[in-house]
């Protein structure tokens, strides 16, 4: 495995993570399908790594419960750690606003990213778009 470049966790605009989302999430889908209805009321995160955006994910609160959503890493910088750096970042962000609880809907696919973040899996698996999620939480 290759050594990480330099890297920086930073506030995003929708328009730089968009492009991330759909190519970590969607590919080859037309960019609304990762557009989330209330996109205007939450925080965009980035790790930016050679000049450009590598990872992206957001954050939305409630009160205390802040939820993580829209976690996407580009295909060709997986498997690097990005997306583990990021998520501790942002559990730290959470804490940072009061927040209490940090939760998600996770890919079934993608639940040792969470697991090993401290997150728990809180009932049944449940399907959406084909896809298997499961709902995650830890305590902050």
């Amino acid at each position: 495995m290759n050594a990480l470049p330099p890297l920086l966790v930073r506030a995003a605009t929708l328009a730089e993570i968009l492009p991330v989302r759909v190519a970590g999430l969607h590919p080859g889908e037309p960019i609304d399908i990762v557009r989330i209805a209330n996109d205007a009321e939450g925080s965009h995160w980035a790790i930016e790594a050679e000049g450009m955006v590598v990872s992206v994910a957001s954050l939305f609160t409630e009160g205390e419960r802040v939820q993580l959503r829209k976690f996407a890493t580009l295909p060709a910088w997986q498997g690097r750690g990005i997306g583990t750096w990021l998520l501790a970042a942002l559990i730290e962000e959470a804490r940072r606003r009061g927040g209490r609880i940090f939760w998600c809907n996770a890919r079934v696919n993608a639940l040792a990213i969470y697991l090993r973040a401290g997150l728990e899996p809180e009932g049944e698996r449940y399907e959406k778009d084909g896809r298997l999620y499961q709902r995650m939480s830890r305590t902050l």
